[in-house]
């Protein structure tokens, strides 16, 4: 097992956002440094590190904090909730529980929304700060490849459908 040096206990979101607060402090860093070290536009980190926060942590801004401040979760079981809650937690029916097949079902003809303009340009940012120029190129060549496939599909059945008229 890794060795610890715990900063703090928390339980909610204001206990992370005071552990950054006091990292940021103990790196005795100014929030346009963190700015800088993360990434963000100017002044973001003002609105972030704010008591109470003008801004919220998001997905992104809460992986790139983690990583200017130095940081690292880890997750341990809170016994003494558990024992408050033991008596009402009920086992779920396992016929209930959606599997990867379904969800991804219902993703493809029932959720158009999750894969909106903006959203792609999101995940095309992070994509970026994640992958290798090779591994991008890569990913483009797969890509390319796919649309290009179902595009001789397509142009296949109406081939098809025009030898069958």
């Amino acid at each position: 097992m890794i060795e610890v040096d715990p900063l703090g206990t928390i339980n909610d979101f204001a206990g992370l956002q005071r552990i950054m607060r006091e990292r940021k402090d103990q790196l005795g860093i100014s929030n346009n440094c963190l700015d800088e070290l993360a990434g963000l536009s100017d002044g973001y980190a003002n609105k972030l590190m704010a008591r109470p926060p003008a801004k919220n942590l998001g997905t992104l801004t809460f992986d790139l904090l983690l990583q200017a401040l130095g940081l690292k979760l880890i997750v341990v079981e809170d016994i003494e909730t558990m024992q408050r809650y033991a008596s009402q937690l009920v086992q779920r029916q396992e016929k209930q529980v959606r599997t990867p097949k379904v969800m991804g079902m219902a993703r493809k003809h029932n959720a158009p929304w999750l894969f909106s303009k903006r959203k792609a340009r999101k995940l095309r940012e992070l994509q970026l700060m994640i992958f290798t120029p090779e591994e991008q190129s890569i990913i483009a060549r797969k890509a390319a490849r796919n649309r290009w496939k179902r595009w001789r599909i397509e142009r296949k059945k109406r081939k098809n459908a025009k030898k069958a008229a």
